[in-house]
């Protein structure tokens, strides 16, 4: 009997041990909200809205456009007056200010009653992007980019090269992470080798 109980507290002493270890060394668990990594294609556009002009039997419209939205002379055009697609193309792109050139479209089919229409010109399609939410993205201790990647239900930070923000996709991955991988969003309190899980 004694022997049993000599066992039982031997055991009990063991584990109590190991919850203890693994409480301070490897029990750090966060319920946290993923986001997982996708790849998409994205295509920069901008429009401007102006009255149609006349000249030499010519009709355009012209407005600024900014020069970071990937707008060049082969950008593609739709000029639209209310629901009505007219025909039209870039006939001239000069460079205006430090962020902003002076986009003239040239009309080749308005209706004759029409005072103004919208001009919506489309920059180069990329393909294979990856954006992600911004609150995945954190600065690390030497104030680089990082993100925590799940890996085998662990996070691991990675840092990573970013690209610009894009309204209604978020902040662009140049490079640090993979399709299908799952990104911690708004990680707190978070370090490498803390247990995660949804």
């Amino acid at each position: 009997m004694k022997k049993v109980v000599w066992f039982s507290f031997v055991c009990a002493l063991l584990i109590l041990g190991a919850m203890v270890f693994d409480y301070l060394y490897n029990d750090r668990f966060h319920r946290v909200e993923f986001h997982t990594v996708s790849l998409t294609d994205f295509q920069e556009k901008t429009e401007f809205s102006a009255p149609i002009l006349q000249e030499n039997g010519l009709s355009f419209i012209t407005g600024a456009v900014p020069i970071d939205r990937g707008i060049d002379e082969n950008s593609s055009v739709v000029v639209t007056v209310g629901n009505t697609r007219l025909d039209g193309y870039l006939y001239r792109l000069e460079p205006a200010f430090e962020d902003v050139a002076l986009a003239t479209v040239s009309v080749v089919s308005p209706p004759p009653d029409t005072l103004s229409a919208t001009a919506t010109l489309y920059g180069e399609l990329r393909r294979d992007l990856i954006f992600v939410p911004p609150e995945c993205i954190i600065t690390d201790e030497r104030g680089k980019d990082a993100v925590f990647v799940e890996v085998n239900g662990y996070a691991v930070l990675r840092n990573v090269e970013t690209g610009k923000l894009k309204a209604g996709k978020g902040r662009e991955i140049l490079s640090g992470v993979f399709p299908n991988e799952r990104l911690i969003i708004s990680p707190k309190n978070i370090r490498t080798g803390d247990r995660i899980s949804s």
